[in-house]
């Protein structure tokens, strides 16, 4: 891992996670495909 990757890796998760608040759908850390209702509940 490079310093160049790892910057890439953290833009790509810092555009992921800007496009939350729009998600229908998310899968959660057990890799179950729930609600966005249901993940802000869980929390």
């Amino acid at each position: 891992m490079s310093d160049f990757r790892l910057g890439n890796l953290e833009n790509e998760h810092q555009a992921v996670i800007s496009l939350k608040p729009m998600a229908d759908l998310v899968v959660d850390k057990s890799y179950q495909v729930v609600t966005m209702a249901e993940h802000e509940s869980k929390d």
